[in-house]
């Protein structure tokens, strides 16, 4: 086995792997060597030497961990970044960039145990960040001396069905029985509604379908997944499942930011469903006002693609839903982010670890997810396995994703490999089975 460490050309297969000392019979034998430090394989075939370094100045701090990211906005204007602990530093033309002879510095929220967990994506002179213990933010060149960094505030965001906590803080819940139909269900307070009915109360991993609404401290339900005793299960344990099951009557499907009056077939609302999100008929609503348990008004923030009357009918129980934001500080934010196709990919949230979301085509704020082709798009992963996403990034016209366990590549269903829109649901391909590492991927 080839053990020099010396420039000879003819190591075009670079290092190879001890499980290939044992075969010299193979002409990749005698193409690799068993230690290469110092230099750069070349396409051609062969070795140099490594570049070197040139002493610029010493880091802000060298009792911590620093590291340097590359902004680069065109081939004349291109920057490397220090980034430590609080701190980003901007350099140019292989020296500090100082502004009264102080360099250049930007305060940020990051503490240097996540700096080396920060992927970023750029978009001309606007540097993407993301973290999944962090808000998404922006690093804005204005010019060489003036940076900023701003959150990015989507708006909507995207949003699903989560399990909601109706115990307003202090309601317990108490199973009249620990399996069987028609079992009452007793709330310590007054905050279950008739449409409540056909939702499921969930508590770890017993499960009940509510099937008749007595009053507001009493349903009858159906259990499903025996719970464990009839204890009262306190505040915060318990919550329900689905979105309220009632007919859903919206006044107006346009214009973008008009308000919006919904109005339940039955008692449906919760004055903490304020700063939720309906979506009915394709279109979104931020609720900003809780005007009864039957009626509510929001900020219609997506047009209603799927009507095309002004003031469209009244969706039956099931066509509409009641969500809630997917990134905020207690879900988690995304840890990874990609330009792909003129959108803003994100992906993996600690509470959706295999999601990804892509913004409306040339809208990266807009995460509102409709049927039209320049609407957002979500895509959640389907696997045997939890494998986190752990990076995106574009290559030879796909969105490549790579996960704990796996590797993919989303394109445009389709024969024609059509754009991934929201009319047109990612064509998902499985390429290996090996997983990546959570770090800055490079094509």
């Amino acid at each position: 086995m080839p053990t020099t460490r010396k420039l000879l050309t003819r190591f075009s297969k670079g290092e190879l792997s001890p499980l290939l000392e044992g075969s010299p019979d193979l002409a990749v034998y005698f193409e690799g060597a068993a230690v290469i430090e110092n230099y750069t394989i070349m396409r051609q075939g062969g070795l140099r030497r490594s570049y070197g370094t040139r002493f610029i100045q010493e880091v802000k701090d060298s009792t911590k961990d620093t590291i340097l990211w590359p902004f680069e906005f065109s081939v004349d204007d291109a920057y490397m970044l220090e980034v430590g602990d609080f701190y980003i530093r901007i350099y140019r033309d292989k020296a500090p960039v100082l502004n009264a002879g102080v360099h250049v510095e930007v305060t940020t929220p990051f503490v240097v145990a996540d700096i080396r967990a920060i992927h970023f994506t750029q978009s001309a002179d606007v540097l993407f960040l993301f973290h999944d213990s962090y808000q998404q933010r922006k690093l804005n060149r204005v010019s060489d001396t003036s940076w900023t960094l701003t959150t990015q505030n989507v708006m909507p965001p995207p949003s699903f069905v989560a399990d909601t906590d109706i115990s307003l803080g202090s309601a317990t819940l108490t199973p009249g029985a620990t399996t069987g139909l028609t079992i009452t269900f007793t709330a310590s307070a007054a905050v279950l509604l008739n449409a409540d009915v056909g939702r499921y109360i969930v508590y770890g991993a017993s499960l009940a379908e509510i099937v008749t609404f007595t009053d507001t401290t009493h349903v009858v339900a159906d259990i499903i997944d025996d719970f464990p005793d009839t204890n009262p299960i306190a505040s915060g344990e318990w919550f329900l499942r689905l979105s309220p099951q009632t007919t859903l009557d919206p006044n107006k499907s346009k214009p973008v930011g008009s308000q919006v009056t919904l109005t339940a077939g039955v008692a449906a609302f919760r004055a903490a469903d304020v700063g939720k999100y309906i979506k009915v008929y394709a279109g979104v609503i931020l609720i900003k006002t809780f005007t009864s348990t039957t009626v509510v008004k929001g900020e219609l923030l997506n047009v209603m693609g799927e009507t095309t009357d002004v003031n469209p009918a009244a969706a039956p129980a099931g066509a509409w839903t009641l969500e809630v934001a997917s990134w905020s500080s207690a879900r988690g934010w995304p840890r990874t982010g990609e330009f792909f196709q003129g959108r803003l990919a994100q992906a993996s949230t600690p509470s959706q670890k295999t999601t990804f979301w892509e913004s409306a085509s040339d809208d990266f704020d807009n995460y509102a997810v409709g049927i039209n082709a320049d609407d957002a798009v979500e895509y959640t992963l389907a696997s045997r396995q939890v494998n986190q996403i752990q990076w995106l990034t574009e290559h030879a016209k796909s969105l490549m994703i790579g996960t704990s366990g796996t590797e993919h590549r989303a394109m445009g269903s389709g024969a024609d490999n059509a754009l991934i829109s929201g009319d047109n649901v990612p064509d998902i391909e499985r390429l290996a089975t090996n997983g990546v590492m959570p770090i800055q991927p490079v094509i």
